[in-house]
């Protein structure tokens, strides 16, 4: 379904969109940079799948841990030096960058693989045929949908650190509900899609909203390079977290069990309660708008 949405951004993009532009940028790539942070996520990412496997001591394990964490200064500091960086460190002096790069870490720990485990869970588990499992799927994202366009507007009212808060407690009680409500009998419409709602208003509160606080107070010539380190890093917690679960699920036997699937939804809903923690308490108070008029000339 991508291809077509995208084809149609591009089309109508130029015709209602004002493009921004950094006079600074040269075009190029650091490559070096690149190859450090991709290492860095793989070898974390491989060391997580394979501990279920080689056990947790394994010297491989351990030698992939500490290699995939060592690379990070050495990338930071690269970032720091190298003329053209991967990250642009000057970009962390905006306190509403910083804050929302920390907080969609442990968002992006659980969003993607939350709808994993579930899916795993209602298939696996509940044995539900797959049209079954994308019916229920829908009704989150339809709510996620209806509340996302009114998060915009309230974002730019009130600003960002409430709504984002709200909306990450509101996906991790869902997965707390998850837990205490469901067992291995089928409940799909009495209980599992109710309280999948939870999880739709969540991520109409978030998953745009995110994107917009990354750049709140960032300069409009800043809007590239910072959206995409926003999202590179969004990117990377995604793939953690599903190598992450994965892992979890295997750890309560060779086939999903409900036990593995709970395991992962209380990790999953930690990761979402921390998010809400990490935004509220340092996410700048107030809209862009308002901080902008109270900065000093």
């Amino acid at each position: 379904m991508n291809v077509p949405l995208c084809v149609l951004v591009l089309l109508l993009g130029p015709r209602y969109l004002s493009e921004s532009r950094d006079p600074d940028a040269t075009g190029r790539i650091d490559l070096g940079g690149v190859a450090l942070g991709t290492s860095s996520v793989l070898l974390a990412m491989l060391a997580i799948v394979q501990s279920e496997a080689w056990g947790i001591g394994d010297v491989r394990i351990v030698v992939m841990m500490v290699v995939a964490l060592a690379l990070v200064p050495w990338l930071i500091r690269r970032s720091r030096v190298h003329p053209t960086p991967l990250i642009d460190l000057e970009l962390f002096r905006f306190r509403s960058f910083t804050s929302a790069n920390i907080s969609v870490v442990f968002y992006g720990l659980a969003f993607t693989s939350g709808a994993l485990v579930t899916s795993v869970f209602l298939q696996d588990v509940w044995e539900l045929p797959i049209r079954d499992v994308g019916v229920a799927f829908v009704f989150a994202p339809l709510l996620a949908a209806a509340v996302s366009p009114i998060t915009g507007r309230w974002a730019d009212r009130i600003g960002h650190r409430w709504l984002l808060g709200a909306g990450c407690t509101s996906s991790g009680v869902a997965y707390l509900l998850y837990i205490v409500l469901l067992d291995e009998t089928v409940a799909l419409w009495s209980r599992y899609v109710p309280i999948s709602l939870f999880l739709g208003l969540g991520i109409g509160l978030t998953v745009a909203t995110w994107s917009s606080a990354g750049i709140a107070d960032v300069p409009q010539s800043r809007f590239g390079i910072a959206g995409a380190t926003f999202n590179t890093l969004r990117s990377a917690a995604y793939a953690l977290g599903v190598a992450i679960v994965i892992t979890i699920v295997a750890t309560a036997g060779d086939e999903p069990t409900l036990v593995g699937v709970e395991r992962a939804y209380a990790f999953i809903a930690l990761s979402y309660l921390a998010a809400a923690v990490a935004v509220m308490v340092t996410f700048p108070a107030g809209s862009a708008r308002d901080r902008a008029r109270t900065e000093p000339q």
